[in-house]
């Protein structure tokens, strides 16, 4: 039995290399994604930018991702640990 898991692992480690850089990769799109909402969605938090007249223009096409952006940005405990637990670093 242990001979066969030590194969299962192997073709795991062999094979499933990339599974973690796709989901590295999916994390850091959901982070630039929620970056450029927070961007977007800036007078929300009383900060004016330049370019908020153009923004309005994308407001109907964020309407769908703004009440997932706003739960993943609740369930947020801690910036840093997320950028520290990708890297496997200990904060």
């Amino acid at each position: 039995m242990k001979f066969l898991e030590n194969i299962a692992l192997f073709f795991t480690g062999a094979l499933g290399f990339n599974k973690k850089a796709y989901t590295l990769i999916e994390k850091d799109l959901r982070q630039e994604e929620d970056n450029f909402l927070l961007a977007a969605r800036a007078d929300l938090l009383g900060l004016n930018f330049p370019t908020m007249y153009y923004m309005l223009e994308l407001i109907p096409y964020m309407v769908e991702e703004e009440e997932a952006w706003i739960k993943r940005m609740v369930k947020r405990k801690s910036i840093w640990e997320e950028r520290f637990s990708d890297l496997d670093i200990d904060p």
